[in-house]
């Protein structure tokens, strides 16, 4: 059994009677981090200038197909987008609500991308942007400008998101900076805005024994990436003199362990070890939590006003 699927940017969605047309409500006033608003022509942008351009979607996604047939899209209103399939398709929320569910239903903020698609884009301009940015194609151009990692954009800062953070500085020399956005829609239980940490640091260590000298020196505030249990007496042992806390999360996973019984097929390791019918991942990951007042290495350590 699953969870049911909760609201987030949509404030309500419903299926026909015939489980053939499922409608998503947007939330109203929502904005992007640079201010523009988040609504349908977001996704119609996706929609009929991404999906159905064949130069930029070979294959359109699966997920939105029923007996071989592409859904049909609808912008109803400003805030309401309707998605239409030849038969039912019952579980859509679910995969939309899975934490891949982005890579399938996507909104991208075309106020700004417009600049640079052949159908929207000033054909002079368009054409001196694309070799001004070192391309031959407008569409190699407008997916270097809307490249989007886990739902953030890591190569270009210019690109709008409607995540908590957006990007300040790509990685380079092992660094990425990402600042909050000022128009990030949740809010906590006592109305403030959130984000509270105004900039996170992220760093890329070259190896994993390099990040646990640095965690055990408690250089870092937060870590939840590859930290394993086979050094957690070394997080443990210096968690006092790194002034670092270590917590034992649970991870969102369904199971950590599953049993594939096909008798016929090789099974291909997972990871490090050898096991070849169960995930190696444990089923609990440490987290190093550093002690002082936030959790991030920003230098601005205000608590942001609410909108």
């Amino acid at each position: 059994m699953t969870a049911p699927s909760s609201r987030n940017i949509a404030e309500s969605w419903e299926y026909s009677g015939d489980g053939r047309t499922f409608t998503v409500h947007l939330r109203e006033g929502m904005k992007w981090s640079d201010g523009a608003p988040f609504n349908a022509d977001n996704f119609e942008f996706w929609w009929t200038k991404v999906v159905q351009n064949s130069t930029l979607t070979a294959t359109p996604p699966s997920e939105l197909r029923i007996q071989g047939e592409l859904a049909t899209f609808t912008k109803v209103d400003e805030w309401t987008v309707q998605f239409s399939f030849t038969a039912t398709h019952a579980n859509l929320p679910g995969l939309l609500a899975h934490f891949f569910g982005g890579s399938m239903l996507r909104w991208l903020p075309s106020h700004y991308l417009q600049q640079f698609h052949v159908d929207t884009a000033d054909a002079a301009t368009l054409e001196q942007a694309v070799k001004d940015g070192g391309f031959e194609t407008w569409d190699q151009l407008i997916n270097n400008k809307s490249t989007i990692t886990y739902g953030m954009p890591l190569l270009n800062v210019d690109m709008p998101t409607i995540l908590p953070y957006k990007l300040a500085t790509p990685l380079a020399n092992n660094i990425m900076v990402a600042d909050r956005n000022p128009y990030y829609w949740k809010v906590d239980t006592e109305g403030h805005q959130l984000p509270y940490i105004n900039q996170i640091i992220l760093t890329n260590y070259e190896s994993g024994e390099v990040r646990d000298a640095a965690i055990a020196a408690g250089e870092m505030n937060w870590v939840n990436t590859d930290t394993t249990f086979t050094n957690f007496p070394l997080y443990q042992d210096n968690a006092a003199s790194g002034n670092y806390l270590v917590r034992l999360w649970k991870t969102s996973r369904a199971a950590e362990h599953t049993f594939m019984l096909n008798h016929t097929a090789k099974m291909r390791a997972c990871g490090p070890s050898s096991a070849t019918f169960a995930s190696n991942a444990p089923c609990r990951w440490p987290w190093i939590v550093r002690r002082s007042p936030m959790w991030s290495s920003s230098a601005s350590a205000s608590r942001p006003r609410s909108r």
